[in-house]
């Protein structure tokens, strides 16, 4: 499916619930090839988990924190401005997203 702001491509492999467009909570499978921002979900909360490649700098309102080889996880809110800068080529990372009221 393509990434809620256009800049790319997300494999879902759940959500819950399963069927319509209001899901409690989603993981997902993506693909990031270039440097940009991440896209904005209002009222949740992110995990990012890299899964390959040679990580990623991630700004999170303003603050660098680094997503770095094997297997870091990083946790955001889903109304932070989030962008990346790849250290070293693409990379896939793990995502599970949820919101707050139901979790």
């Amino acid at each position: 499916m393509p990434w809620k702001n256009g800049g790319g491509e997300t494999r879902e492999i759940y959500r819950f619930p399963e069927q319509g467009g209001d899901w409690q909570w989603r993981l997902s499978i993506a693909d990031i090839s270039s440097d940009g921002p991440f896209s904005s979900f209002p009222d949740c909360e992110r995990a990012l988990t890299l899964l390959s490649g040679e990580g990623m700098h991630c700004t999170i309102d303003g603050e660098t924190v680094p997503v770095l080889p094997p297997h870091q996880t990083i946790r955001f809110s889903g109304e932070a401005q989030v962008s990346c800068r790849l250290l070293d080529g693409p990379t896939r990372d793990f995502d599970a997203i949820w919101r707050r009221d139901a979790w």
